[in-house]
């Protein structure tokens, strides 16, 4: 179990669902059934090896919430079994443990010894807390007077405190401001090299690539997918904007095995396609300016983005538009007809319609996948569409850092300032040597 943080075997959930408060006494009273039974966890298991950021993701309903209260102890469940291996420390929902009417000075004490801190603890560590929530100028007034946003970081400040060895946050950053949220996501990274386990549910799917080693999918209480974080958020998004009627648990993989050729991308597209068919994408890709399709692609070059949309049925307010990702599944570039407030003519049967994106490739070198779609805009169910459709590779200058997913194109110079010495000069010491230009340019 050393390398185990959580071990879950066969986890299931059941609720009693009672028409009316009354059924409850007369069920206990006449020892009938009244109720009937909601399963929203069945027949879990999975292990959770320590150190890693593990992304549960998944519909409304679909049983995250209910299993990471089980995890976290707040909640009994039905069957099953668990192995928690360390401390742990949950952040289900925003003020937990709080008192609108106690300041926030106050709900530190309290919501610390909630998450299991002694008082002591807290008075060694509150200034810290309150220097991460960045609240000190309100920290003294009631928290009903916090907004959302102030609520959700006093609260994450406060748990992280506990230093725990497992962390489980359940779309309790949603609320922050983009600057919390940053110095939140670095502390996650902290905490995966300090070989801490995070625990995290969102419903923003570039959290859950960029931040997470493995991904749980859930649906009906079950997990139907699990591993490689942008393989599952595919399979994720096909269960939301794909039909009920469509087998979404049966994922229609098609996967290239042709070995890529000269003037190609080396990596290989792995794509899922779901949607009515009603309108249909018959082919797509990109052009270089001869008109040659590429996949490998010169950073600062114009390419032109293309796809072909069939129409089997006549459908007016249609939008299409095309996505790059880069490897781990982020969203770089994105663009559509309605952005641009076009039109998409309602085509007859059988008629085929070309739609260009002409583009200059700024991103940065590196592998990247290119998805298209065709959507009513009065619907969430595609047409049709083709996420990972395309491998492209774009290669170009090695200055930028890999990290780095844009290529701005940049120049540096440098360009000595005149009369910026430093102190002894702006107070007149004639010890200090100007600079000497020469050495910052380059011989000619």
């Amino acid at each position: 179990m050393n390398d185990i943080a959580i071990k879950v075997e066969h986890l299931s959930k059941m609720f009693k669902i009672y028409n009316k408060p009354s059924d409850i006494f007369w069920e206990l009273v006449s020892g009938s059934t009244i109720h009937r039974e909601f399963w929203a966890l069945t027949d879990l298991s999975f292990t959770l090896e320590r150190g890693k950021v593990i992304g549960f993701i998944g519909k409304n309903g679909a049983g995250k919430s209910t299993l990471l209260k089980i995890l976290a102890g707040t909640m009994d469940s039905t069957k099953g079994n668990i192995a928690i291996n360390g401390t742990i420390t949950a952040i289900l929902e925003l003020g937990t443990g709080f008192h609108p009417d106690y300041s926030g000075r106050d709900n530190i004490y309290m919501g610390g010894m909630c998450f299991g801190m002694s008082r002591k603890e807290v008075d060694e560590k509150i200034d810290r807390i309150i220097e991460f929530s960045e609240l000190g100028d309100v920290i003294d007034q009631p928290f009903r007077t916090y907004s959302s946003g102030m609520q959700g970081r006093l609260t994450f400040s406060t748990a992280m405190s506990v230093d725990p060895d497992i962390l489980i946050v359940d779309e309790a950053l949603s609320t922050g401001d983009a600057r919390f949220q940053r110095k939140c996501f670095s502390l996650f990274e902290r905490l995966r090299e300090e070989e801490k386990t995070i625990l995290f549910v969102s419903h923003d799917s570039n959290c859950i690539t960029h931040l997470c080693d493995e991904v749980y999918l859930l649906a009906d209480g079950k997990i139907i997918e699990q591993g490689d974080p942008r393989q599952v958020v595919k399979y994720y998004n096909k269960l939301l904007f794909s039909r009920k009627e469509e087998d979404q648990r049966v994922l229609d993989k098609s996967q290239t095995q042709e070995q890529p050729k000269e003037g190609q991308a080396d990596i290989v597209a792995d794509e899922t396609r779901y949607g009515t068919k009603e309108v249909e994408i018959i082919d797509c890709g990109i052009l270089n300016r001869d008109d040659q399709p590429v996949t490998m692609l010169e950073s600062g070059r114009d390419y032109r983005i293309y796809v072909h949309i069939k129409f089997n049925k006549s459908l007016p307010n249609l939008t299409c538009g095309c996505r790059i990702v880069n490897i781990i599944g982020v969203d770089v570039f994105a663009a559509n007809t309605s952005f641009h407030g076009i039109d998409v003519p309602a085509l007859q049967p059988g008629e085929v319609l070309e739609i260009r994106f002409a583009v200059t490739m700024w991103l940065a070198p590196g592998d990247y996948f290119l998805t298209f779609g065709v959507i009513q805009r009065d619907s969430i169910h595609f047409c049709d569409r083709r996420m990972d459709t395309l491998a492209i590779k774009v290669v170009g200058r090695s200055t930028i850092d890999p990290a780095c997913v844009a290529d701005l194109n940049e120049e540096i110079s440098l360009h000595p300032i005149e009369g910026s010495g430093n102190r002894d000069q702006e107070t007149g010491n004639g010890n200090q040597k100007k600079t000497d230009t020469r050495s910052l340019t380059p011989d000619p």
